[in-house]
């Protein structure tokens, strides 16, 4: 098997094991999305850069808002600050630590929404 292959048969089994320690206790649904946004944000480290729409911009912190996950965001060398939703971040460079964990609920949601 191709080494590039074989890379993604092992990413895809991680992000398999991390939706599956989110959602450990959970019967339904409905339990599997809070598991994992708890997951995102108890283990994803706070302060990173993304952007949004081609903009750099600094995340300050995660939060669950009940359905879904909020990013405050700050542009770049600015102080305002705006959230949005943690699916319109792209990431490029410098990935945050726990970042495996945005990518499993970004598969996770690919599959149950």
């Amino acid at each position: 098997m191709p080494p590039s292959k074989q890379k993604t048969k092992a990413s895809q089994a991680r992000l398999e094991e991390l939706i599956a320690e989110a959602n450990v206790d959970c019967y339904d649904e409905y339990e599997q999305h809070i598991g994992l946004r708890v997951a995102v944000t108890d283990n994803v480290q706070c302060p990173f850069t993304a952007q949004v729409i081609g903009e750099k911009v600094e995340v300050l912190k995660l939060t669950d808002d009940g359905e879904a996950i909020i990013a405050t965001c700050r542009k770049v060398n600015t102080k305002r600050t705006y959230t949005i939703e943690i699916m319109s971040l792209d990431f490029t460079e410098n990935l945050p630590k726990g970042y495996e964990w945005i990518k499993a609920y970004r598969e996770w949601l690919k599959h149950n929404h």
